[in-house]
């Protein structure tokens, strides 16, 4: 949504489930039409952490895979926990407790050939993330 990081919306839209925004008749987009850029398998994509986004629909049979990153400023803290975050609920990450863990590593800066170990599957897996039979919708 075109603009969208400077409408001051700070809700979470879980991505991961379908309990986002509604784009059509909810207040966040302010009726705004999303703009859809072309990303070829292979690309990467950058936005800004408040812009309001979406994909459009996989038709094909095959599944889209997608690899998302999220940062956290150093010193980040969680702010409470009736609000889900994937990185925070995965690592155990408690109320007011830094957002630090193997699920939610150092980026930069880093020493040479210092990479942090893949961090275990959640258990139980999150529908729809490897590991897990359940879809994420349905």
């Amino acid at each position: 949504m075109p603009g969208s990081h400077r409408f001051g919306v700070r809700a979470f839209a879980n991505i991961f489930t379908d309990r986002g925004f509604d784009l059509e008749r909810g207040p966040e987009a302010r009726g705004i039409a999303p703009e859809f850029a072309p990303v070829k398998p292979g690309d990467v994509s950058f936005h800004h952490g408040l812009t309001i986004h979406v994909a459009k629909p996989n038709q094909s049979a095959r599944m889209r895979r997608v690899h998302t990153m999220i940062h956290f400023a150093d010193g980040t803290t969680r702010k409470h926990s009736r609000q889900r975050h994937p990185c925070a609920d995965r690592a155990g990450i408690a109320p007011g407790a830094l957002v630090q863990s193997d699920v939610t590593p150092i980026a930069w800066p880093r020493a040479p050939g210092d990479l942090p170990k893949t961090p275990p599957l959640p258990d139980p897996p999150i529908p729809g993330w490897p590991g897990s039979t359940r879809p994420v919708f349905g």
